[in-house]
């Protein structure tokens, strides 16, 4: 069979899914988590002006949107919350205090890296002492800054300059409340906070493809398919995202932005 092209770009082919990430703005966005089936579509309503006597005298659209779709496949109350905007109630109650000793974390470079233990909070953990092999204490912000990411979970990284050598070990006390449990409750609030959505597709050489919604909100209940005992799937939430434009940025710009570092 002959060949009717050639590729133009391969860089322009994708492969695999993306991280889903939502949050009040873009500096704030956290990580949705697993899912499958993600799926951006965009719509609008066409306009044509006609003339009775010059024929199609303009074209263009009204009602432009975009339509975010997922199965969500970790139930998260917390990430649950934030995708819901506001309309729920949403607790944790917090069991006893823990402390760990001696945590061996290995500063490479200036990289952040993750304590092994998070607050159930999201906040930085407490009581936090450095060390290094041989029991001698370290400076915070001199030696080493603490930190957290979009997890809760907290951060330590090492200053360049400071007395932790590259790649060394620290020795990390600290305490840390975990939650014994989340509740979200909903019912009779009606106000739902828009939030931005982000989907990024990371390829095999660690390049992204980005797209940015500025003001999106879920559209429909929860829809969660509880499976049979069986079934070795895991349970979904089928979660639909509705985007509209934000009017407050530059026209052409509102409704979202694709970033492409894989095909420049």
């Amino acid at each position: 069979m002959s060949r009717q092209t050639t590729v133009q770009d391969s860089n322009t082919i994708r492969f695999g899914s993306a991280k889903i990430e939502a949050g009040a703005t873009v500096g704030a966005l956290v990580d949705i988590g697993a899912a499958n089936n993600v799926v951006f579509t965009e719509s609008w309503d066409p306009v044509k002006v006609k003339s009775h006597n010059a024929g199609l005298i303009k074209v263009g659209i009204q009602n432009q949107m975009a339509k975010v779709t997922f199965d969500l496949l970790e139930a998260n109350l917390t990430r649950l919350n934030t995708l819901r905007g506001g309309i729920d109630t949403y607790s944790t109650v917090a069991a006893a205090p823990v402390s760990v000793v001696d945590e061996n974390v290995t500063l490479d470079t200036t990289v952040a890296t993750r304590l092994a233990y998070k607050m159930g909070a999201g906040t930085i953990v407490t009581s936090i002492v450095v060390t290094n092999g041989a029991a001698v204490a370290r400076t915070l912000n001199t030696d080493y800054t603490v930190g957290i990411d979009e997890a809760g979970y907290t951060l330590i990284t090492r200053i360049a300059g400071g007395a932790f050598a590259d790649g060394e070990v620290a020795l990390v006390d600290y305490d840390y409340t975990p939650n014994t449990s989340k509740t979200l409750s909903s019912g009779g609030k009606f106000t739902m906070t828009q939030n931005v959505l982000r989907l990024t597709n990371t390829n095999a050489a660690g390049k992204t493809f980005v797209v940015t919604f500025y003001k999106a909100n879920t559209s429909e209940g929860i829809n969660f398919t509880l499976n049979d005992d069986d079934n070795v799937e895991p349970d979904s939430m089928a979660v639909t995202m509705e985007c509209e434009r934000d009017e407050s940025l530059a026209a052409g710009a509102q409704l979202f932005s694709i970033v492409d570092e894989q095909a420049p």
